[in-house]
C-alpha cells in the first residue's frame, strides 16, 4: 500500500476559544491536519508531485437565532513547477446523511434532507455507500461543465489555505506551484425544536489526471488507483434530551435506515 511507503505527519489541536466574540464571530473547536509527503514517488509514477497537504476544522458561529456548527476542509497538493499542477486532480467520495430531527411525544423523529429541496431536480442527501462527489459525469472534485477541469482550484501568493486574496486557476496561473480546493457541507442547527443534522464522512483522493475518465457512467468506477486519500468527516447530531448538540464518531444510526 501506498501508506506505508509515505512520510506523514499528523498534527491536531484542541478547542480554541476566541475570547470576547461578537454575534457572527467563527469559533474554532477543534483543527486537524496531515501532510503526505511523496517520497516514494516511483511507485505512483508521480515524481513532479511534491506533497499533499489536508486542513480540516470543525467550527461553531453564533447567529441572531442561535449556535450553528460546521466543518470545513482544504486539500491542497504541491508540485515541483506550475506546469506539472494540471497533472494531478482531486477526487471526493462521500457517504452517510444529512437529516433533520424533531421530539414528539418522547420520540425522536426523523426527515432526510434533500439538496435543492425548491425544485423538482432535489437530491436525496443520503448516501449508503461510498458514492462520487461530482456536479457532474466528471469524476474530478469542482470540475464544472463547461470549464476546464483545473479551472476552480484555487491558489494565493503565500501558497497556503487561506481565501483572503486567493484567486481561481482558470483566471490566472501561480507563480508557486501550489493548488488547493475546499468543502464546507452545510451547518448544523435548530430551529423552533427541529434540528437538522450532519453525519457525513469523507474520503478526498489525489490521482493523476490521466488515470481518471473525462467522463463516467452511473454506477461506474475509476479503475486507477489514486496516489493517497485521506478521510474526514462533519458530524454534528442533537440530543434532544440533553438539548445541545455532539460531535459522535462514525456515521450515525439514522443513517443507517
Amino acid at each position: 500500500m501506498v501508506k506505508k511507503l509515505a512520510i506523514i505527519l499528523v498534527v491536531i489541536l484542541g478547542l480554541t476559544v476566541v475570547a470576547d466574540a461578537k454575534l457572527g464571530d467563527l469559533k474554532l473547536l477543534k483543527r486537524e491536519r496531515f501532510i503526505f509527503e511523496n517520497s516514494n514517488c516511483q511507485v505512483t509514477d508521480s515524481c513532479s508531485l511534491r506533497r499533499i497537504q489536508w486542513l480540516i476544522e470543525d467550527y461553531r458561529v453564533e447567529l441572531d437565532a442561535g449556535f450553528n456548527y460546521g466543518t470545513r476542509m482544504y486539500a491542497g497538493y504541491e508540485t515541483d513547477s506550475v506546469n506539472a499542477l494540471e497533472e494531478y486532480v482531486f477526487v471526493q467520495f462521500i457517504r452517510g446523511c444529512v437529516y433533520s430531527s424533531e421530539l414528539i411525544a418522547g420520540e425522536t423523529h426523523t426527515i432526510y434532507n434533500y439538496v435543492q429541496p425548491d425544485t423538482a431536480q432535489g437530491e436525496l442527501m443520503k448516501y449508503d455507500n461510498w458514492t462520487l462527489e461530482s456536479y457532474d459525469s466528471d469524476p474530478v472534485y469542482n470540475s464544472m461543465p463547461d470549464f476546464p477541469r483545473h479551472y476552480h482550484y484555487r491558489w494565493n501568493a503565500t501558497g497556503d489555505f487561506f481565501t483572503k486574496n486567493e484567486t481561481f486557476f482558470g483566471v490566472r496561473k501561480p507563480s508557486f506551484p501550489h493548488l488547493y480546493v475546499t468543502d464546507r457541507p452545510g451547518t448544523a442547527f435548530i430551529d423552533r425544536d427541529i434540528a437538522k443534522n450532519i453525519s457525513l464522512e469523507f474520503r478526498m483522493c489525489l490521482y493523476k489526471s490521466a488515470d481518471v475518465p473525462e467522463s463516467l457512467a452511473e454506477n461506474e468506477k475509476i479503475s486507477a488507483e489514486p496516489i493517497y486519500c485521506y478521510p474526514w468527516s462533519s458530524s454534528w447530531i442533537y440530543d434532544h434530551g440533553a438539548e445541545k448538540y455532539t460531535n459522535p464518531y462514525g456515521i450515525t444510526d439514522a443513517c443507517k435506515k
